[in-house]
């Protein structure tokens, strides 16, 4: 199984990302616009997924997350998901908000102890309670 042999925020310099925006049919360039964007590479130091989140108080906004179709199912999308949920709860968001169509997401989010609490306008809204 390939994983993600690093993930880390994305770099202007980085090459790759709209190839696997269009491949999973997302606007291209939609990170410029976003707060956060992390890109996960593969062994041979190419970008093979990307995530962008927004954070809103005390949430976080999952606004695209995707795995290049040839690196799918190989654990690089999991890698990715824990990076993410690392950081949300280190930043102590209770919070995180998906789209409703995203089942990938829901059962990882599941999975890991987070809770459907809401549908807001197309978007799942999960929950968890975490230490003080």
């Amino acid at each position: 199984m390939l994983v993600a042999t690093a993930i880390r925020p994305f770099f202007k310099t980085d090459c790759g990302l709209t190839e696997i925006a269009i491949d999973v049919g997302y606007e291209p360039q939609v990170w410029s616009r976003c707060e956060w964007c992390y890109v996960a590479f593969g062994a041979n130091d190419k970008i093979v997924g990307y995530y962008t989140w927004r954070t809103h108080g005390n949430y976080v906004e999952l606004d695209q997350f995707a795995v290049h179709k040839r690196h799918r199912r190989q654990g690089i999308g999991r890698d990715m998901m824990t990076r993410f949920v690392g950081q949300v709860s280190a930043w102590k968001l209770a919070k995180i908000v998906i789209p409703e169509e995203w089942l990938e997401g829901q059962l990882f989010l599941r999975a890991t102890g987070w809770k459907c609490v809401s549908f807001v306008g197309g978007k799942m809204v999960f929950n968890r309670s975490l230490p003080e």
